[in-house]
């Protein structure tokens, strides 16, 4: 006779726990009209496609002058470093006296899932810097990357480094068969191609699941 095959336990039960979480979600978030982000006041002072690049409005008299452009994750949404005045990474940059830009690359459509990371690199960021420059009448900005828009920021600051006077990188994600990381793991067990051929942008339900585990 073959012997049954098992599920492990644990993994039953974080699938409950996630299918719990996603039931009662409507339960414990105000409604999108219902919420107040309270983000930093901004201007949209240039938008491709769905990119836009937001100017922050400063807080005090600037003083540095070299602008900063962040780089945010293509994944979540870039309030995510503004969404509380006591904790937003933003404010805080602008307490400095930094004069601080943010790209926000927008929700993507299946439109986009023809888009590579060359349009990324040499077309939304690029088109932003020399935007900023232009703007500011100066030849260097400083760039900041976050996760996925850490990694573009990186091949950007590779290919263009006359542009970039200084570089930070957070969360990058650059090498992903060294690491233990969510995209790492996607990386070793599955197949993109085949996914991207097959139903075009990764669903967020699957993403959702993903970073469970």
């Amino acid at each position: 006779m073959q012997s049954e095959s098992r599920i492990d336990p644990k993994i039953i039960e974080e699938v409950l726990k996630f299918s719990k979480n996603i039931i009662d979600a409507p339960k414990l978030v105000s409604a999108p009209d219902e919420i107040d982000l309270e983000v930093t006041p901004h201007k949209v002072v240039q938008q491709i496609d769905k990119t836009r690049l937001l100017h922050y409005t400063p807080l005090i008299e600037r003083k540095y002058s070299t602008p900063l452009l962040i780089s945010y994750a293509l994944i979540n949404r870039y309030h995510i470093l503004d969404i509380h005045p006591q904790k937003s990474w933003v404010k805080n940059l602008l307490q400095q006296g930094f004069d601080v830009y943010m790209l926000d690359w927008g929700t993507p459509t299946s439109m986009d899932k023809y888009l590579d990371f060359d349009d990324y690199v040499n077309g939304y960021l690029d088109t932003s810097v020399e935007f900023i420059k232009n703007q500011n009448s100066c030849e260097k900005i400083s760039l900041q990357g976050y996760c996925t828009g850490a990694t573009i920021a990186t091949a950007y600051a590779a290919l263009r480094p006359e542009n970039v006077k200084n570089y930070v990188a957070t969360a990058p994600v650059i090498d992903g068969w060294k690491d233990t990381t969510v995209i790492s793991n996607l990386a070793k067990h599955m197949d993109a191609d085949k996914m991207v051929d097959i139903i075009g942008n990764m669903p967020p339900e699957f993403m959702f699941i993903v970073f469970q585990f």
